[in-house]
């Protein structure tokens, strides 16, 4: 689904995917919870959902935010090293002003 047919930015674009990511966030639980309560009768039923939701969440769901933005600052954190170089760089240091 694309988002934001209104966005002005980046940060707009990113705010919407991450609100959509929320709602649907929601959504999910809302149905997990649900199914809980219509199967608590049934224990293999609700033990093998759970344990396949958590295997679930582990892979692909709520886990891939927080990976994304680690990979995200290690991408921002090697970029500030590359442009902090530059307000030591000497006249003439052309290799160190470069990268």
């Amino acid at each position: 689904m694309c988002a934001v047919a209104n966005a002005q930015t980046q940060a707009d674009l990113n705010d919407d995917a991450c609100g959509a990511y929320r709602e649907a966030d929601k959504k999910l639980n809302a149905i997990y919870q649900q199914l809980l309560e219509q199967h608590k009768d049934d224990a293999n039923f609700t033990t093998r959902l759970c344990k396949a939701q958590r295997a679930w969440r582990e892979e692909y769901g709520s886990i891939y935010p927080m990976c994304s933005c680690l990979e995200q600052t290690a991408l921002v954190d090697h970029r500030i090293e590359q442009l902090s170089s530059w307000l030591t760089a000497e006249e003439g240091d052309v290799c160190r002003s470069s990268r």
